[in-house]
């Protein structure tokens, strides 16, 4: 069965494209949305599991998979394709599970346009900017460092049929 990885830094759709490939029947998991298989761990040692959601907890802290609970969906699935949507600190460590890499990739400008929606949606924002602006720092390097990996890459500023239909023909 292949396994396949669509990732990308936050805002650029990967719980998106999962929920749209589960509706056309395709097995796709949002990885931020099990439990089981991502969570926060911290980078060292920690004195405080409660998570302070502030920019010092995120330099204490890291997001993680964890590898068996990859394996419990490869041997779940069987024949059919495995979509796994979404970005961990050790996804590096976890590359070779997967047949292929599928970069969600995306400009600046909508990476702010697109986080910027997300907080007037969730009524939820970092305020002062610091996690936009951070992320949008991790943008050319992440992309660059995952096309090194011979990620494919698909053009997420597209409208979401067609950045399915470019995903599936990877497929």
């Amino acid at each position: 069965m292949p396994t396949i990885l669509i990732t990308g830094v936050p805002g650029s759709g990967k719980s998106s494209v999962a929920f749209q490939l589960s509706v056309r029947g395709y097995r796709a998991i949002d990885a931020d949305e099990d439990p089981e298989l991502s969570g926060w761990a911290p980078r060292e040692a920690s004195t405080s599991d409660a998570p302070e959601m502030s920019m010092t907890w995120f330099t204490t802290h890291q997001w993680q998979w964890n590898p068996r609970r990859l394996n419990e969906f490869a041997e779940e699935v069987g024949s059919d394709p495995l979509f796994v949507c979404g970005s961990a600190s050790n996804q590096d460590e976890l590359i070779d599970w997967f047949d292929k890499v599928i970069l969600l990739s995306l400009d600046v400008e909508t990476l702010a346009e697109r986080l910027e929606a997300i907080d007037r949606e969730t009524g939820q924002g970092d305020g002062d900017g610091d996690t936009r602006d951070q992320i949008a720092g991790w943008l050319p390097q992440r992309q660059d460092h995952l096309r090194s990996q011979g990620a494919l890459v698909v053009d997420a500023t597209q409208p979401l049929d067609r950045v399915i239909a470019d995903i599936l023909e990877h497929v």
